[in-house]
């Protein structure tokens, strides 16, 4: 975790190809909608750009290029360029949710971890 400000903390970094920035997940306590998506200058932790997306996980990659993150969002991935062009949707499943994600070594393919969820309460009695 990355204290931005008092109110506010950085999560989930994620280094891009070329070492220069890093991509975060982004709470803040003041605002409605506390979860963000950011990028900061690596070499001195400076913020550059802070997006109004909140994301769904941890995991979050850079595409080859550096010019965009993917993230997982409502069961599926998005790709957010760090441009201010909005965000656009990667893959459409119609069941199951994105649990995890990874980009291959020449950033043309992925492997997605994919399930389920399950939300079921146990009452265990007497154990």
């Amino acid at each position: 975790m990355i204290r931005v400000s008092p109110a506010t903390q950085a999560w989930s970094p994620a280094p891009s190809p070329d070492g220069k920035l890093i991509g975060f997940a982004l709470y803040d306590d003041g605002a409605a909608q506390p979860w963000k998506t950011g990028v900061m200058r690596a070499a001195d932790g400076t913020p550059l750009k802070i997006f109004d997306i909140s994301r769904n996980g941890r995991v979050m990659r850079w595409t080859a290029d550096g010019k965009s993150l993917i993230f997982i969002k409502a069961g599926d991935l998005w790709r957010l360029p760090i441009d201010g062009a909005p965000p656009r949707w990667l893959t459409n499943f119609e069941s199951g949710y994105i649990y995890n994600f990874a980009i291959s070594p020449d950033r043309k393919r992925f492997v997605l971890a994919r399930g389920n969820p399950s939300r079921e309460a146990v009452l265990l009695e007497n154990s």
